[in-house]
């Protein structure tokens, strides 16, 4: 099968991607051979995000159709990889951010889809307030870290990207789009939003 996610980390030439349904690899560290289909463990479903920690090489995380995202600590034998595990968020697209000990999760889910993780105990913080008409669901894809007070995340619910400010949930800013939005980002002061339309939508809200 091809791959449904990958994330390239440059501080040691490392590649993480999903490439075979459910499973994860480290590619250039971990070669593909030195698993076997006995020895592979973690995602029962297909894995469609995966991401280093900004902070530390060593650690990165992976999600998908199960609603469990695995960190993974790279230095460890594949078999005792898996150093913590949060049930709950079910990803369908590049729906997951890392911020110092705290995980922003975009979930494909109806409601309470936003949501916000301690990484080290793998308790739930909060849930981040997106819909603003409660008829709506939300079905978000993607999630980016704006600074520390804000966030991005879009989805197909209300067909939209919303910049929210986590404190008190007010929407500070809203791309509006007639089709689902899969991807947001954010870089030197800029948000981006981009989905089915053939179009992506700039803008500054800082």
């Amino acid at each position: 099968s091809g791959i449904n996610a990958e994330y390239w980390d440059n501080r040691q030439n490392q590649v993480l991607d999903a490439s075979r349904g459910e499973h994860v690899r480290e590619v250039g560290r971990i070669s593909e051979d030195q698993f076997s289909e006995e020895e592979e463990i973690g995602h029962q479903q297909r894995v469609t995000c995966v991401r280093f920690h900004p902070d530390n090489a060593y650690l990165c995380v992976s999600a998908g159709w199960d609603r469990t995202v695995y960190m993974w600590d790279i230095r460890l034998e594949p078999e005792k990889a898996a150093v913590r595990t949060i049930k709950g968020p079910k990803i369908c697209g590049d729906g997951l951010d890392i911020q110092g000990d705290k995980l922003l999760s975009a979930s494909f889910s109806t409601d309470n889809a936003l949501q916000l993780w301690d990484l080290g105990s793998g308790d739930l913080i909060q849930s981040i307030g997106y819909r603003e008409n409660e008829n709506e669901a939300e079905y978000l894809y993607s999630c980016r870290y704006v600074d520390s007070s804000r966030v991005v995340a879009g989805g197909s619910g209300s067909r939209d990207a919303k910049i929210i400010n986590i404190n008190n949930d007010v929407v500070e800013g809203v791309f509006y789009d007639t089709k689902p939005i899969h991807s947001v980002g954010y870089k030197d002061g800029l948000v981006a939003a981009g989905g089915v339309g053939c179009y992506v939508h700039v803008g500054d809200f800082i």
